[in-house]
């Protein structure tokens, strides 16, 4: 709402707040943030939590033993999502 009129604000930092841009906005300490899968804890990098949830949660379901491929397929697979995670997240 426009401050001396009442009406809906029509500048451009107006179509940003209804976007809901400012629900997906904080401020707060550096070790409560999380980016990208990382999070930042004194002056170490880490990747956070919940990555490291999805890290193991697709392991076992790449090395689950119902999954009908043969092993060959199977390492190569692991070996694939193995290289990329470490390539993602090796600087933590």
């Amino acid at each position: 709402m426009h401050a001396h009129t009442g009406q809906p604000c029509d500048s451009k930092f107006g179509r940003y707040l209804r976007t809901g841009a400012l629900v997906k906005s904080k401020v707060a300490p550096m070790s409560e943030c999380a980016f990208l899968g990382f999070t930042i804890q004194g002056k170490k990098v880490r990747w956070t939590d919940k990555a490291l949830a999805d890290f193991k949660h697709r392991i076992k379901k790449l090395t689950a033993r119902n999954w009908g491929v043969s092993m060959e397929y199977r390492l190569k697979k692991l070996g694939q999502y193995l290289r990329g995670w470490t390539a993602y997240f090796g600087i933590s």
